[in-house]
């Protein structure tokens, strides 16, 4: 709301006769609006208006206009009475600067010619991220909007069907880097333990086959006739400790 402020009542000191008599005129007061009927009447020195008038209620307007003539009855420093007018300005005067009102932003400062109260004493709110973001009630930093600042990003996850379904990928990895855990190491077909997984710290060649426990399991002969170290053969067969010399050897 503009607020229009004027000075206090004036006291009007005629001469009458060698006698001085104080006379109170009756100017609107500070609450009261400004009508057209209004008079501005002539006082020396600046006057409520700052432009050597008061303002008189316009029931009092036959003591300073005549009603026949239209003449004025009083003067002032050049200055006569005259009906306020459209404008609502005495001659002279300047419109009233509007201040800003008490429990406002800017309570106290003049309203820009060309603002309205409404645009000028109460700074615009500060945006905040609403209820239910990331970061609700924060205010949004100048330069980023609601979309931009008040939800963070989705953390990425792992889809579902891979190894790690579900966890979070971390910072710096891909999804196929994390989410499916490497394939383990079998022992291929054609070994003794194909299809097996091969233990961690072992190699295919280390596991996938079967040593055999330590035995000779080939079929050569050793040197006396035996297989695999094992005499075969009853004594005097196969060997020469219990034949002569000079009788052949049978089974050779």
């Amino acid at each position: 709301m503009k607020r229009i402020v004027y000075a206090p009542l004036c006291a009007l000191i005629l001469l009458m006769g060698g006698v001085v008599a104080v006379t109170m005129t009756a100017p609107a007061s500070a609450s009261d609006h400004r009508t057209p009927d209004m008079i501005c009447h002539p006082v020396n020195g600046q006057g409520e208006t700052k432009a050597g008038y008061n303002l008189i209620s316009p029931d009092q307007a036959s003591s300073h206009i005549d009603e026949e003539t239209g003449a004025p009855k009083h003067e002032a420093e050049g200055r006569v009475d005259v009906v306020l007018g459209d404008d609502l300005l005495c001659p002279g005067e300047q419109p009233a600067q509007e201040l800003c009102p008490e429990g406002t932003d800017n309570a106290g400062q003049t309203i820009p010619e060309g603002q309205t109260e409404e645009e000028f004493c109460d700074d615009p709110d500060a945006a905040v991220c609403p209820e239910g973001t990331d970061n609700a009630g924060q205010t949004i930093p100048e330069g980023q909007t609601e979309e931009e600042f008040c939800d963070d990003p989705d953390a990425a996850v792992c889809p579902e069907g891979t190894d790690n379904a579900g966890q979070t990928i971390p910072e710096g990895q891909t999804e196929e880097e994390f989410c499916d855990d490497p394939d383990a190491a079998v022992c291929p077909d054609g070994t003794d333990n194909a299809g097996q997984q091969i233990p961690v710290g072992q190699t295919a060649e280390e596991f996938c086959d079967d040593e055999v426990g330590g035995v000779d399991d080939d079929d050569d002969d050793d040197d006396n006739g035996d297989v695999g170290g094992v005499d075969d053969e009853p004594d005097g067969v196969g060997g020469s400790r219990n034949v002569p010399a000079d009788l052949p050897r049978t089974g050779a």
